[in-house]
């Protein structure tokens, strides 16, 4: 049996104590435990949390005044993407061959990019595209046996041109809300298919 095992419950100010004591019971009796260290309350409007891997706050837009949710990826996040690129790009396998490295390095870039392009992450994108290229060029650099950062020898056009580096887009994700109201939403009689009622 699966379970989905991480969720938030989102209620009005001064609900949370006994949702969660009510959560407690409805766990008890579908033989579950919450993890007391993971479940916490927290005042969304004033705190930050963590979920699925993303730090969620409301801020105050400072145009129109009013709260929204920004979310962004957490430090654990982007420490763990710095983890899997040190792997990859450690004086260890500076002997392998460079499409071989390039492809593992650009296959945990998309993948991390795709899962953390929602929301607000361009700070995060920002730094995570300038560590990937320090990381390269260093790397790049002790595998020719020389020293130094590297940074007339490889400058970005040539990681991105000539090594096929991945990269991270420091754009605004697209509000899929948007989209929605862009289009419009379909009413009935306005295709051929649609029979009006």
């Amino acid at each position: 049996v699966s379970y989905a095992d991480d969720f938030v419950v989102m209620l009005p100010p001064g609900g949370g104590a006994a949702a969660l004591e009510a959560l407690r019971s409805i766990c008890a009796r579908l033989s579950l435990t919450l993890s007391e260290e993971k479940t916490r309350l927290v005042d969304a409007v004033s705190e930050s949390f963590a979920f699925l891997g993303f730090e969620i706050r409301k801020v105050r837009n400072c145009r129109t005044g009013k709260r929204y949710p920004r979310i962004w990826p957490t430090k654990k996040s982007e420490q763990s993407l710095r983890d899997k690129l040190r792997a990859q790009l450690h004086r260890g396998t500076r002997n392998q061959p460079v499409e071989e490295v390039m492809r593992e390095v650009n296959q945990t870039l998309r993948g991390w990019f795709s899962y953390f392009y929602y929301g607000h992450p361009q700070r995060v994108m920002r730094r995570a595209r300038t560590h990937v290229e320090q990381r390269l060029r260093k790397w790049l650099m002790r595998r020719h046996g020389r020293r130094g950062p590297g940074y007339s020898q490889y400058p970005p056009e040539t990681l991105y041109k000539d090594y096929g580096l991945f990269k991270l887009s420091t754009a605004r994700p697209p509000d899929p809300r948007e989209r929605l109201r862009c289009e419009g939403t379909p009413k009935a009689g306005c295709r051929k298919t649609a029979r009006p009622v």
